[in-house]
């Protein structure tokens, strides 16, 4: 990766053919996410997923162990579904994005879509009918892999600085309790 490229230096890495691209960037670790990026080349259309750390560290597992890779020989599986409550895309309605994973013979496919979206009554956002823009980016396994567990390494390289902070920041705030019962 070429730091010094202002389009690859927030990236963790990448997996691309000659029409579609999986990016993976760093710019999310503020709110706990790892942002995933499908990008179509000839049409320059894109769609953003936000893993959690968590999901980030069971993906990377399973992947490193095979479980996910043999789980994906029954078929694609939905990792995240999210969206945003009021999107550019579709004047102020809710955008619905799904991540799902698949399999087909040595590849793994990451595939996104993106549609209309309906907030149910938890809160969620759920598809309001068929997505409009799916991009899916085929890569072998070993790559997937690779992606996955670099991923992986790039957040457990993050955390140590974020737990930290946190916990400084509860301890001080334990000892301003403490000082404030006396």
């Amino acid at each position: 990766m070429n730091r010094n490229d202002k389009f690859e230096k927030s990236k963790i890495t990448k997996a691309s053919t000659n029409k579609v691209v999986t990016n993976v960037y760093y710019d999310a670790f503020g709110i706990e996410k790892v942002r995933f990026q499908n990008a179509n080349y000839t049409d320059k259309t894109s769609i953003d997923c936000y893993l959690d750390f968590e999901e980030v560290a069971l993906l990377a597992t399973d992947a490193a162990s095979g479980r996910l890779i043999k789980e994906l020989e029954a078929g694609q599986k939905t990792i995240s579904m999210g969206g945003s409550k009021s999107s550019k895309n579709y004047n102020g309605a809710p955008e619905s994005r799904i991540f799902s994973l698949g399999r087909s013979g040595d590849k793994i496919f990451i595939n996104m879509s993106r549609g209309k979206g309906k907030i149910t009554e938890t809160g969620a956002i759920a598809p309001d009918g068929s997505p409009d823009l799916k991009i899916g980016v085929g890569m072998t396994i070993d790559k997937f892999r690779s992606l996955m567990i670099f991923t992986h390494d790039a957040v457990n390289g993050y955390l140590p600085h974020m737990v930290n902070a946190i916990v400084r920041q509860c301890e001080a705030e334990r000892q301003a309790a403490a000082e404030n019962q006396q």
